[in-house]
């Protein structure tokens, strides 16, 4: 049996306990004077979704010519606006950019990215037994389906290096699996 050989690109191993009660969702911009030359961005929540199709195959962006630089894969995701509900404008939008529709939808969580910045909420799903319903609208999409075993390895090698794709990544490979 041959075994696959992964090059991390961190090698250091972090034990991390959960934390205790979940982040707070309730935060708000403090005055335009972030003292001290502190700068503040406008929070901008977003939404991502990993797409699973009924090959059991995950839908990756790739966002570089061959697939292999480092942070180079995605998956489906983007900005909502305030008061937007997540799961409706992540359904809406991957029909419309991918032409592709889920017949199951899991809720991952939502979490704080970054409170002490200010940087908005992401929410993850996880979009199963995905079929291509109608042609994409608007800029193509570079999309790729890959096996599962590829997505964990593309976790550990850099290629998945954006932390809000690597954690939705990451609670769909073991979220998905719990819920069959």
């Amino acid at each position: 049996m041959q075994k696959d050989i992964v090059e991390l690109r961190h090698p250091v191993h972090i034990d991390a306990s959960q934390p205790l009660e979940p982040p707070s969702l309730d935060f708000s911009l403090p005055g335009k004077s972030g003292g001290a030359g502190r700068q503040f961005v406008e929070p901008q929540d977003y939404v991502n979704a990993f797409v699973v199709n009924e090959a059991d195959e995950a839908m990756i962006v790739e966002h570089s010519p061959d697939g292999r630089a480092w942070g180079s894969w995605r998956v489906f995701g983007q900005q909502i606006q305030n008061g937007e509900d997540p799961l409706t404008a992540v359904q809406t939008t991957l029909l419309q950019r991918t032409g592709y529709a889920a017949g199951q939808w899991l809720y991952l969580g939502t979490y704080v990215i970054d409170d002490a910045g200010l940087l908005g909420v992401g929410h993850f799903f996880c979009a199963r037994q995905s079929k291509k319903m109608a042609e994409p609208v608007g800029h193509e999409l570079n999309l790729k389906w890959v096996p599962r075993k590829q997505i964990k390895r593309a976790l550990l090698d850099g290629r998945i290096a954006v932390i809000n794709h690597a954690v939705a990544v990451s609670l769909a490979l073991v979220m998905c699996d719990d819920a069959g």
